[in-house]
């Protein structure tokens, strides 16, 4: 039985303390951090250094079919582990694992369907799923998987709706934040939620509207997100740092420099990178365009090929052998993967004393 969120107690998370510390140890060792206090990232290592204008089309892997019957994946990473999560027949949502380059089975997630795209994120050691409402697709249902018991919990209502399907989710200064699009109006608002899964009042994000979902990641040591621009279909991006949004830049990738267009545009960060995916504005089975960003400039967007095409919008993750993107062609609903690993080795960097890999 679904109950409430507000209304609701809190359920406690199992924090496994003993592999967080021993992750963090790892990260360590090896990182390249902020100075202690700071926002701000040491350079990169040499050898990544050194590969910023060698960032190749030929890194990306063929698209390697998954399934048929895949409607609206999305995908999300926790610690090491990638996992895709999308409806089929009756709307049913299933998750699948990522095991090297191929996926496991799907398994129903019980008591859940939607007929959207859910919002996925790592939080807390945990995968957070928001999904919409099959009847009304404004009303939103969170829940959160386990991946060491392999259990969902059951869904709390959120009292904040959204338009567009859900909102975005993304781990940012020890909390959960949720970037959605107010229904009556298509301006952004924002929430977020603590690690006893306490969830603010939704503020609006004045200035900021959007036609579509948003994409969101963590790069920088800020908070990112990507989304059409009011009305339009121009791409737009914007970062917060803990405290106040900047504003929106459009993203010169384009032909000659012109701004990017997209219909949902998604976003992941990977080794000092923010990468951007989207599909052409019209048609099914569209080409998928790629572009990243240095922190500095964008770089020009390149197709990632004549065997990669997509009719849904593209889903992106920061995956464990590196970036692990989807698509789903329109006859069948074919579901499609493909990853960028190289140059691309993951480096934590200390934000305001979190390891946050990039």
């Amino acid at each position: 039985m679904t109950q409430d969120l507000t209304k609701s107690p809190s359920y406690s998370l199992r924090l496994h303390a003993a592999l967080a510390a021993a992750a963090l140890a790892a990260a360590l060792s090896a990182a390249c951090v902020a100075e202690p206090g700071t926002d701000e990232a040491l350079p990169p290592p040499d050898s990544l250094a050194e590969t910023e204008q060698g960032l190749s089309l030929s890194a990306w892997s063929g698209a390697t079919q998954v399934s048929s019957g895949v409607w609206y994946a999305q995908v999300a990473t926790v610690g090491n582990t990638t996992y895709m999560v999308h409806s089929g027949t009756g709307n049913q949502l299933s998750l699948r694992t990522m095991v090297g380059s191929s996926w496991t089975v799907p398994v129903a997630i019980s008591g859940q369907t939607s007929s959207k795209r859910v919002s996925l994120a790592a939080f807390n050691g945990y995968l957070y799923m928001i999904r919409t409402d099959v009847s009304v697709t404004t009303k939103l249902w969170l829940s959160r998987y386990s991946p060491a018991t392999g259990q969902w919990t059951t869904s709390y209502q959120l009292s904040q709706p959204s338009a567009y399907g859900p909102p975005a989710m993304v781990a940012f200064n020890n909390r959960l934040y949720l970037i959605g699009v107010t229904p009556s109006s298509n301006k952004l608002w924002m929430a977020s939620m603590d690690s006893s899964e306490t969830l603010s009042v939704a503020t609006p994000m004045e200035g900021h509207y959007s036609a579509a979902r948003v994409s969101a990641t963590v790069f920088a040591c800020k908070l990112y997100i990507a989304h059409r621009a009011g009305t339009t279909n121009t791409v737009v991006y914007n970062s917060f740092n803990g405290s106040a949004w900047g504003d929106d830049r459009t993203i010169p990738a384009g032909p000659s420099g012109a701004a990017i267009v997209a219909t949902e545009p998604v976003i992941a960060a990977r080794s000092g990178y923010l990468h951007l995916l989207r599909r052409d504005i019209s048609g099914t089975d569209v080409p998928v365009w790629w572009t990243y960003f240095n922190n500095s400039s964008w770089s020009a967007e390149v197709s990632l090929g004549s065997g990669v095409s997509t009719t849904y919008a593209p889903s992106l993750t920061n995956g464990g052998p590196g970036l692990v993107a989807v698509t789903t062609t329109y006859y069948n609903s074919i579901a499609s993967s493909l990853q960028y690993t190289l140059p691309l080795q993951p480096y934590p960097l200390l934000c305001g004393g979190i390891i946050t890999p990039l």
